[in-house]
């Protein structure tokens, strides 16, 4: 994922002759050399969106627990991504991130709008 342009590798045509084609420079390739920091920064983004966007809530949550939520574990994931990113790695922050996408895999059912 280009930290930049919070967008996955640009799509890149690939060689007529599938044998010119090196795995690690297609797209998903590149996306897969870290996939943890590709997974946070992916997911931290959206999920802070969907605090700022959403209208919708699980019906065990009041409206802005759940916002609340969304907006924490999104930066911390995106705070770890910008750290790995910048060749930072500390194991307070690794806690933090497994941590929220493991909350994200609790929640996935109600990650809409």
């Amino acid at each position: 994922m280009d930290f930049d342009t919070n967008t996955f590798s640009a799509i890149v045509q690939l060689p007529v002759n599938k044998a010119d084609v090196k795995p690690w420079e297609t797209p998903v390739g590149k996306d897969c050399v870290d996939l943890g920091y590709t997974l946070a920064k992916f997911l931290g983004t959206r999920l802070q969106f969907l605090a700022e966007h959403t209208h919708s809530y699980p019906p065990q949550y009041e409206h802005q627990y759940w916002v609340n939520e969304l907006r924490m574990h999104g930066e911390i994931l995106e705070a770890y991504a910008m750290a790995q990113a910048c060749g930072y790695h500390h194991d307070d922050m690794l806690k933090d991130a497994k941590a929220s996408i493991k909350w994200v895999a609790e929640h996935l059912n109600h990650l809409w709008d």
